[in-house]
């Protein structure tokens, strides 16, 4: 018996491609698990392959639970933006470090704990604002890098926003 859900959650497989009858079919047939997909319009499977590649893309360079850049994606643009890209632009780099997160975790579970992460990243990236890159570099840590008159700017939101958080949590001491 083929376990359908299993099949249709794996990721798109073609084993086979090639054009036939009418220019505006391509017939894909692909064989998992004895299951053979066939007839699928060309602009079809173009944009079904261009939404997997966008998603693929997404996921390489943010963070799963927070949605935010992830270590590797901001440390492409840190290093584009030191590497002179921005010639005669200062930049601002801030680092953010939950204390005693591990507390939070050990406490009330790792639901809560990432609830937590999800609310600060939120509250950062608010306080950043759009044209700051704010990342998830792992754990419990978080970074953000923008031009100097930008993180100027934002500064004081930023220091604002950690400030109140740390205030309003029950694990501060």
């Amino acid at each position: 018996m083929i376990d359908t859900a299993r099949v249709s959650s794996l990721p798109l497989v073609l084993i086979a491609c090639c054009t036939a009858g009418p220019p505006e079919v391509s017939i894909a047939v692909a064989a998992v698990a004895g299951v053979v997909l066939v007839a699928v319009p060309a602009a079809l499977m173009v944009r079904a392959l261009r939404q997997a590649l966008a998603v693929a893309r997404y996921d390489v360079e943010h963070d799963a639970l927070t949605g935010l850049a992830n270590r590797k994606a901001f440390y492409g643009q840190a290093g584009w933006a030191v590497s002179g890209n921005l010639s005669g632009h200062r930049l601002a780099v801030a680092l953010v470090d939950v204390d005693d997160f591990k507390q939070i975790n050990d406490r009330l579970g790792h639901g809560a704990g990432d609830a937590v992460l999800h609310v600060l990243a939120r509250r950062l990236q608010e306080a950043a604002g759009s044209r700051c890159l704010v990342a998830r570099l792992g754990g419990d840590e978080f970074a953000a890098i923008a031009g100097l008159d930008e993180a100027s700017r934002r500064a004081t939101s930023v220091v604002h926003c950690t400030r109140s958080a740390r205030r309003r949590s029950r694990w501060s001491t």
